[in-house]
């Protein structure tokens, strides 16, 4: 097993004075590879704004019995982050942020909120779908007041408690307080404790695992001149499909009504995951964004292919099965809204088959008939539509070794190879 990530440095935001556009302070010199989490609380309704290349955990929140509006943003750090990131905001007002460096960790997971009005904010039970790893579990929570920050002591078993606040001008209501504190634990689940503040008021928590970092052994931005994907390190070629475009710098079909595919030639091993973003997904006919784990050479495919659908009428995403060009679908769904900027991801585990956007889990199957394969990624648009309704950008796969891996953004771990075109 890998071991459990680490949190090593967090620093708060005290927003005492009315903002409309939140600057929320980071960890120092973070480096190319840490996982970085974002917990802000405006004091009042608010709607934030994500900032490039950040993604959502939680997004603008406002469950408690207070008026005020919780997010919580995470990303892969690629250096470049400086010392503050500005959320923006619809309302000038008060907040707390607090944000988080963590080592060694990959797609963050969280719970479902809970609430309360009292003294103890309490997470409550998560059991992530992956099972027992080697978690960081993170106490998150924010509240309504003027209460001390961050809380006195820590949650039992919990560590490295840190906190922000809006300060003590004003009325109460008028105020804030986020807080978080961490633990390293291999579990199948954990019921953080409750954190005790010092006065009653409206307060949501959340329980975010976050696992270790796996194995990357290719990453492909498409930052070069416009051509096929036909290169030294892809491979088109499959039956019935296409070859897919490079367009400036990210990959579309090369025509509609006809899917376009490439599979990486690289070895990865059984269980692996690919990930890209979508950089455009529009338009107003049938269009699919692809990954593909476990496939054979070019060829009449055999897979799993785990897709995001636009205008199929019964389903957002699913995942299918192909076996020598003949698809089975093994699960779908129909209450995800795919869109510009999200983060897809697949993981093939065992017979444990996963879809998630942005780092949250929205599909899941069982099924091992297809046990080995390569990588790829695909897309199709019906006739009527254009080229470009369906973009994709920033692929990157790799091994789950310890039954998770490094996504999109952190150069942890590389194996095998590297191939990132600047």
């Amino acid at each position: 097993m890998a071991a459990n990530p680490v949190d090593d440095v967090s620093v708060g935001t005290n927003g005492s004075t009315a903002a409309t556009n939140k600057v929320c302070n980071l960890p120092a010199n973070v480096g190319a590879g840490p996982t970085l989490i974002l917990l802000l609380r405006s004091a009042g309704a608010d709607t934030h704004s994500l900032p490039a290349g950040w993604n959502w955990l939680v997004q603008n929140d406002a469950s408690d019995g207070a008026d005020d509006t919780t997010s919580i943003l995470w990303k892969f750090a690629d250096g470049t982050e400086g010392t503050t990131v500005t959320v923006n905001g619809t309302a000038s007002l008060k907040f707390a942020a607090t944000a988080r460096r963590i080592r060694g960790g990959g797609t963050p997971v969280i719970n479902t909120i809970v609430t309360g009005a009292d003294t103890t904010p309490d997470p409550g039970d998560h059991a992530p779908a992956a099972g027992s790893q080697d978690y960081l579990w993170l106490w998150a929570g924010g509240w309504e007041g003027e209460q001390t920050s961050p809380p006195a002591s820590s949650p039992t078993n919990y560590v490295n408690p840190a906190g922000a606040d809006s300060g003590t001008g004003g009325a109460i209501a008028t105020n804030c307080r986020v807080a978080m504190a961490s633990r390293r634990l291999t579990a199948a689940s954990e019921n953080a404790p409750s954190w005790t503040i010092s006065a009653t008021d409206n307060w949501s928590a959340w329980s975010i695992a976050i696992p270790p970092a796996g194995d990357v052994v290719f990453t492909d931005y498409f930052n070069r001149a416009d051509a096929a994907l036909n290169d030294a390190n892809w491979d088109p070629g499959y039956t019935t499909y296409n070859d897919l475009q490079i367009v400036g710098n990210e990959v579309r079909v090369s025509a509609v009504a006809t899917g376009s595919a490439a599979t990486i030639n690289v070895a990865v091993g059984a269980d692996q995951f690919a990930e890209f973003q979508l950089v455009t997904f529009t338009g107003a006919q049938l269009a699919e964004a692809q990954l593909w784990l476990r496939t054979n050479a070019p060829g009449s495919v055999t897979n799993y292919r785990f897709v995001a659908v636009r205008n199929d009428g019964t389903r957002t995403s699913y995942i299918e099965r192909q076996t020598a060009g003949a698809g089975t679908t093994i699960a779908s769904e129909n209450a995800t809204t795919w869109a510009a900027g999200d983060i897809m991801r697949a993981e093939a585990q065992g017979a444990g088959l996963r879809i998630y956007r942005n780092g949250t889990l929205v599909l899941q199957a069982s099924d091992f008939n297809n046990g080995a394969g390569r990588p790829g990624c695909a897309a199709f648009i019906a006739t009527g539509g254009s080229a470009a309704n369906v973009e994709i950008d920033n692929f990157v796969t790799g091994v789950l070794s310890s039954k998770w891996a490094v996504p999109r953004g952190s150069m942890l771990n590389q194996a095998v190879k590297r191939a990132a075109f600047y």
